[in-house]
């Protein structure tokens, strides 16, 4: 698992995008721990963070893509529906996009 700092707090050189945070759960997970999303999910929905879940998506990236790498055509149009999404989710919060 793997959470991203604040802008201010990435390392010398990093490449930034201000706003953005993300949690990344390393797997696959064994399907006998039932559970582990409901516990990641359920502080992060109680303090108001907005959750999209797609398995098939993020397992596709997981396996095929590496960090920095461009997203081709296989995985683009479901990368920017999710880009989309948190875009939307942003100008609904009223937050600077």
């Amino acid at each position: 698992m793997a959470i991203m700092p604040a802008e201010d707090a990435a390392p010398a050189g990093a490449r930034v995008e201000p706003g953005w945070r993300a949690l990344r759960v390393a797997g696959p997970l064994s399907f006998e721990l039932t559970g582990v999303l409901a516990a990641l999910a359920g502080p992060l929905t109680e303090a108001g963070v907005p959750i999209l879940q797609n398995v098939p998506l993020a397992r596709g990236l997981n396996e095929r893509v590496e960090l920095d790498d461009y997203i081709d055509g296989e995985f683009f149009d479901a990368v920017a529906e999710v880009l989309f999404w948190a875009e939307t989710v942003r100008r609904e919060r009223g937050e600077d996009v």
